[in-house]
């Protein structure tokens, strides 16, 4: 017999833009980016609601990680080089080829922030998160989603595809999560909520609506005797 049970985020979109300007304008100093991620963490983890009624909270610290997230912020100003390059088409590789060649960097560092992630999330019912994937998956899924991007649409297939290898190698005690939700569901929303986007005012809104459709896809599943 297996028991169900579901997960639901309770943030406020009020909340999602005080939080989230936070990590966007610590980031910007690069150093500080750690400190703001882990406030983002621990607020988006305190409003995880279980249905069994089992409480979360998060209790990473930003000294633990800052040179991984400082390494992560780097890596993103990397594509700008392509603005020294004068001529179009090769600013354009410049631009595509760059991220791509620094996979391999950013899946080892992204890979050491998961696991400290789901390490430091402690649950009210005393199971310990872990996470065990590896580094070639890790890359493989990287590499797929990015290059997914320039089929317009079929990034949400490969994202939901990504989010259950996820799901499937997080350790649980006795419990496995399972995402159920699928690329058409993720893909009209984030359309949405693009177009809402421009807009500016409604972004903590629209995108706290997709987080909440994503966290209500995932399932903790415990096989009962």
């Amino acid at each position: 017999m297996t028991e169900e049970r579901r997960i639901e985020f309770t943030g406020t979109g009020f909340q999602a833009l005080g939080w989230g300007l936070l990590a966007v304008l610590l980031s910007l100093f690069v150093i500080p980016a750690a400190w703001g991620a882990v406030a983002l963490y621990r607020w988006f983890v305190r409003n995880l609601s279980f249905s069994d009624g089992t409480k979360a909270s998060f209790e990473g610290r930003g000294g633990q990680v800052w040179g991984y997230f400082v390494i992560v912020m780097l890596l993103g100003f990397v594509p700008l080089l392509s603005r020294a390059v004068e001529d179009p088409v090769a600013s354009r590789l410049v631009s595509i080829g760059l991220p791509i060649l620094l996979l391999p960097i950013s899946a080892a560092i992204w890979l050491r922030i998961m696991r400290w992630f789901f390490s430091s999330i402690r649950l009210s019912c005393g199971t310990n998160l872990n996470f065990k994937g590896n580094y070639g998956p890790c890359l493989g899924w990287m590499l797929l989603v990015n290059l997914s991007v320039y089929t317009i649409i079929g990034w949400a297939w490969a994202s939901v595809a990504m989010l259950r290898w996820v799901c499937r190698n997080i350790e649980a005690g006795q419990n496995q999560l399972e995402f159920v939700g699928n690329g058409w569901g993720l893909l009209w929303r984030c359309f949405l909520a693009g177009l809402a986007s421009i807009l500016i005012i409604p972004i903590p809104w629209v995108w706290r609506w997709v987080v909440r459709w994503v966290t209500g896809n995932m399932l903790i599943k415990q096989e009962t005797a």
